[in-house]
């Protein structure tokens, strides 16, 4: 939630939820955007070129997230591309904010409810835009982009029951989806390659138990990968400081995951799931100069970033 969740600000000026309905699929997570998160500095300084950010997991719905560049003064400067995906939340996020607001929905199935219904008022809103052609509903209009499948749905999903509920909805309403974060995708992975949907998976530094994490390992990206999964990595950022992505990929590795997958998992196959493929995520002629110059292995914890050269500019040197 870079530039949304503004690092060090604290609570009071998060403006990553927008909590006073729990669908609110219209939101666009680019206005949030504040360009002077000192968390874009401390991306450029650990090599972080590019990210996604937008809406939280408060709500089941939340809005429309962007890909944005960690260097600009301005939004449109930083925007890549937007909208790159709508953002949904299942679980414990979702469930306990609204029951203790004692709204819609608190439980898995109050969840589940309420996202068929603003599909089916989504396909409803356009038989009756056919019509007549009159008003539009930014509502509306972000989740006819789902269901056209010209964006993804990025889900927050944690555990394996609500994977399945997800790969329901996916059956039901043929939409394209990301799991993130996915903690018990390794429990399912066989399913999830069969689907061929991409994960995002992370962060692995959590500490205690919830019914959420009750079985995190640094293993689920291996094991996902390993079953054919496409994997990218996550610090799920000001909760994880963003420079620890390089850290979340070594734990990967140490865990069993390939060494050059865990490495695709912070460029060229994140890219790709995100959207941006075609321009970023690995060197080569056509695509955007952003390049990363270590001391060492990217995967020891001393190797230090010496140079970060962004679309051809120099935005970090070692001092």
């Amino acid at each position: 939630h870079i530039g949304v969740a503004e690092e060090g600000a604290g609570f009071d000026y998060y403006d990553i939820n927008e909590a006073t309905d729990p669908a609110t699929p219209g939101l666009q997570g680019k206005d949030a955007i504040y360009p002077g998160d000192i968390g874009f500095k401390d991306a450029q300084a650990a090599g972080v070129s590019v990210c996604i950010t937008g809406p939280g997991s408060s709500n089941v719905i939340g809005g429309l997230q962007a890909v944005i560049r960690t260097k600009g003064n301005t939004v449109e400067e930083m925007i890549i591309k937007e909208p790159a995906g709508l953002k949904m939340s299942f679980g414990r996020n979702p469930q306990f904010y609204w029951r203790e607001q004692k709204k819609f929905p608190s439980t898995r199935m109050g969840v589940s409810a309420l996202i068929r219904e603003y599909f089916e008022k989504a396909r409803n809103y356009r038989k009756k835009k056919e019509k007549d052609k009159k008003g539009v509903d930014p509502n509306m209009e972000a989740l006819l982009l789902v269901l056209d499948r010209k964006i993804p749905a990025r889900i927050h999903v944690a555990n394996m029951e609500d994977i399945s509920t997800i790969f329901e909805l996916q059956d039901e309403y043929n939409i394209d989806i990301t799991l993130e974060h996915v903690t018990e995708g390794h429990l399912i992975a066989d399913e999830i390659a069969k689907r061929d949907i991409p994960c995002v998976v992370g962060p692995f530094f959590v500490a205690g138990k919830s019914i959420q994490t009750r079985f995190l390992t640094a293993r689920t990206a291996a094991i996902l990968s390993e079953n054919g999964v496409r994997v990218a990595l996550m610090t799920d950022h000001p909760a994880i400081p963003i420079h620890f992505i390089r850290h979340q990929a070594a734990l990967a590795y140490k865990a069993g995951m390939d060494k050059f997958k865990a490495l695709e998992a912070i460029t060229s196959q994140a890219a790709k799931i995100i959207g941006i493929g075609d321009q970023y995520g690995t060197i080569e002629e056509g695509k955007k100069a952003n390049i990363v110059i270590l001391s060492d292995d990217p995967f020891k914890a001393s190797s230090r970033v010496l140079y970060h050269i962004m679309e051809g500019e120099i935005v970090w040197k070692e001092s």
